[in-house]
């Protein structure tokens, strides 16, 4: 059987705990966050994850790699994004609405050091602003929601 790799949370704000699991192959498993990502720490016998204390500065660094082996050497891996409230809402509302791929990077440092939420669409392309970036998202959301006659 296939080695597999649950977790109960796909995205997590900063400091926050979530679990991974996994099953098939040949127990036990080791889990490890690869290198070179958010920053967070695993426990390797029980698949606890804890995000880093802040999201990270770049778009590599936003997401952290989650790695299990079994015990001859099969290998699965995941990813959990780990961002600030704005981040993770703008995440979920381009997820949900299937509007990839917009990328919210609210909190990533622009060359300007400003933070900036970027987009394919230039129209998004600001300083970040919650107020402001709220009410782009309303904006889209109007244009695409069905029009009721």
């Amino acid at each position: 059987m296939a080695i597999t790799l649950a977790q109960t949370a796909t995205a997590v704000a900063p400091g926050i705990t979530a679990s991974f699991l996994a099953g098939g192959g040949v127990s036990p498993y080791v889990y490890s966050v690869k290198s070179g990502g958010a920053g967070g720490t695993i426990n390797a016998n029980s698949g606890i994850y804890t995000a880093p204390a802040q999201m990270g500065t770049t778009a590599l660094t936003l997401y952290d790699v989650i790695q299990a082996i079994d015990n001859v050497g099969a290998i699965v891996t995941s990813k959990i994004l780990v961002g600030n409230a704005l981040f993770l809402l703008c995440d979920i509302i381009q997820t949900q609405l299937g509007l990839h791929p917009i990328t919210c990077t609210s909190g990533i440092k622009s060359s300007f050091n400003q933070p900036t939420l970027s987009s394919t669409w230039p129209s998004l392309s600001h300083p970040a602003n919650p107020l402001r970036i709220i009410l782009a998202m309303t904006r889209i959301l109007r244009r695409l929601r069905p029009r009721i006659s």
